[in-house]
């Protein structure tokens, strides 16, 4: 009979959001498929679709229309899930994939008994931070959905390892064991967060005033909604980089080489640097150039703050 994932408030769209990060759900998901697929889906598979690098697209999944519609000699849809470079998680398809093809794994044969997530990356293992963030996340939201162990979690070249050798750069040893800490703790993978109506209003109202090229000669009032557009701008571009700092030790532990602390200190400096600019344009024209002198103050302070340097005074 077989089953397609498609089910109201539980399907593959639930499973990619339940990651925190954003999805995007491919038109025709809940229909797409080879026929459904087996009663008992006891794997997930790995893959990197080997496209582009990203600086040769400007896509952030180049490879959408090949996975969803496939290519020729092989229809699609050929994976279930996608990933792109910046994380966002793409479903593609409810049904059956042909993904996986010859080969089995855990005692389980076939694209009917697999589920198949394609991650954009060309080869070569060079993943984005974010990549390498999502991707064991996605899969242990898929096995808690599917109720199966990280034991069921295979790369492409261990389904069929005479033919293939995708995900490329990822020591799946490691990536089952953070998949398996994730099904023990699944509380440490944080839900998006619903954004309020307030939030996209001041989002929106600070790109605005970013980008206005009329804003100095704005009236008083106007001037004070860009200072804290500005700073609210700052925020953000500053929160965003923080959190991925934050997540570091995890990808490294999932890319199963380096030394998180030893990484973490090195990108102290490069941290501050890539910071700085952002704080120093956004308190400079939140405070005016009559003010250049205590803006250069606050920036240098934060900088130190940054790169882990002592400062001195309150």
């Amino acid at each position: 009979m077989g089953q397609w994932f498609n089910r109201p408030g539980s399907n593959l769209a639930t499973v990619a959001r339940d990651t925190g990060y954003p999805v995007v759900e491919v038109p025709g998901w809940t229909t797409r498929g080879h026929g459904p697929l087996g009663n008992h889906v006891g794997v997930v598979v790995a893959h990197h679709t080997a496209g582009p690098e990203p600086e040769q697209t400007s896509s952030n999944y180049p490879s959408l229309d090949v996975v969803t519609h496939g290519r020729p000699g092989l229809p699609g849809p050929l994976s279930h899930f996608g990933i792109g470079y910046d994380g966002t998680v793409y479903v593609i398809a409810a049904g059956l994939a042909y993904h996986a093809g010859r080969g089995g794994w855990a005692g389980f044969s076939g694209n009917s008994t697999a589920l198949g997530i394609e991650a954009e990356d060309s080869g070569d293992g060079d993943w984005t931070p974010q990549q390498l963030d999502v991707y064991p996340r996605l899969v242990a939201r898929t096995c808690r959905f599917l109720g199966i162990s990280a034991a069921g979690v295979c790369a492409h070249r261990e389904w069929a390892p005479n033919r293939k050798i995708d995900p490329a750069g990822i020591d799946m040893d490691a990536f089952r064991r953070r998949v398996a800490d994730y099904l023990a703790h699944p509380e440490t993978i944080p839900k998006e967060d619903d954004v309020s109506a307030d939030e996209v209003w001041n989002k929106e109202l600070l790109l605005w005033h970013a980008s206005n090229p009329d804003r100095e000669t704005m009236p008083a009032w106007q001037q004070l909604h860009q200072a804290r557009a500005y700073s609210m701008l700052a925020f953000h571009r500053s929160q965003a980089t923080l959190d991925a700092v934050n997540r570091f030790p995890q990808m490294l532990e999932a890319a199963g080489h380096t030394d998180p602390q030893a990484v973490a200190e090195a990108l102290r400096p490069v941290i501050a640097e890539a910071v700085g600019p952002v704080i120093e344009g956004a308190v400079a024209d939140a405070l005016g150039q009559d003010n250049a002198a205590t803006a250069e103050t606050i920036v240098d302070r934060i900088a130190q703050r940054l790169a882990g340097e002592q400062t001195s005074g309150a």
